[in-house]
């Protein structure tokens, strides 16, 4: 039943009229119009009311129409994901981090369909579930892509290249019967990913000598980064190159700088390990096993006569 009874207020309060009763001598009652459904298990219909006073019944009878509406008025319960990447089994504070992950662009693809995601509503069983990304956080800006996103396939729901950055994910969740609302997520895509550390293939150094006040001095070869280094790069910064000289278990033997001064104590090979470090701090490394080869002839000093 959906009710309906009229209410007279009288100087003694107010009185409900049973429908088609009366109360003294004010009689009322309704008629309710044909239910439009407007969407599963919601519809609308117009109540007409008619009120007779009978000590005036040659009168035409009182008439209010109402308009009811009956359904589901709420929008869907939407619960985002969250990320624990300390691993204390708490969710982080702050916003979700996505690392870039698309070689040389800067920018990455992540999921929108997250496991930790709810959406649920009382009287739909079909929710539309849609997000876009508004860059650096500003809302009046132009959003980066409108993407369909679908709980319940085995799809990944991905998007497409976020550039590095602090951003709003919004998502929206609409019913079968639009009722509508969005939730907005802070995001940061942040370059963590490590640098391409790429090593010449082979290379052979030659130990020279030099001569200060006419005395010779120790040969001695000067190894810098730019030397192995084969056009090593990062997908969001600069890099910064530096060489160290590694054991066999590809261990720095010495802090990575800026050279290496080879001696004739180093006449062989000598491992050399390449560090590549991005303006973040990310860093990758590479290795290269140095040729340092004596070719110069000796010289012959005679003695004092």
């Amino acid at each position: 039943s959906l009710g309906g009874e009229a209410s007279i207020m009288t100087a003694f309060g107010m009185f409900n009229i049973p429908g088609g009763g009366s109360y003294c001598n004010i009689a009322a009652g309704f008629e309710d119009g044909e239910r439009v459904v407007t969407c599963p298990n919601t519809f609308k219909f117009v109540r007409t009311f008619r009120i007779i006073d009978w000590c005036n019944p040659d009168a035409d009878p009182i008439v209010y129409t109402q308009l009811i509406k009956v359904g589901d008025f709420e929008a869907p319960v939407f619960t985002p994901q969250t990320q624990d990447n300390d691993f204390d089994g708490i969710a982080d504070d702050g916003p979700l981090v996505f690392p870039t992950n698309t070689g040389t662009n800067c920018t990455a693809i992540f999921r929108l369909d997250d496991g930790g995601i709810s959406l649920t509503d009382d009287c739909s069983e079909n929710v539309q579930l849609t997000a876009v990304i508004y860059p650096n956080g500003d809302l009046t800006a132009t959003p980066i892509g409108t993407f369909t996103v679908d709980l319940n396939d085995l799809d990944a729901e991905l998007t497409s290249e976020i550039p590095v950055g602090e951003h709003i994910l919004r998502y929206t969740y609409t019913d079968d019967c639009g009722n509508t609302d969005f939730t907005d997520v802070d995001i940061l895509v942040e370059d963590r990913t490590p640098p391409v550390a790429v090593c010449e293939d082979g290379l052979n150094v030659s130990i020279t000598s030099g001569s200060e006040n006419g005395e010779f001095s120790e040969g001695i070869a000067i190894l810098t980064p730019d030397m192995i280094d084969k056009e090593s790069s990062d997908d969001c910064s600069d890099v910064t190159l530096s060489i160290a000289r590694v054991n066999a278990s590809n261990l720095a033997l010495e802090a990575y700088t800026d050279e290496i001064t080879l001696t004739c104590a180093d006449i062989g090979t000598v491992r050399v390990g390449l560090r590549v470090r991005d303006a973040l701090g990310n860093e990758n490394f590479c290795l290269l096993d140095v040729l340092v080869e004596d070719k110069l002839a000796p010289v012959c000093i005679p003695p004092a006569s």
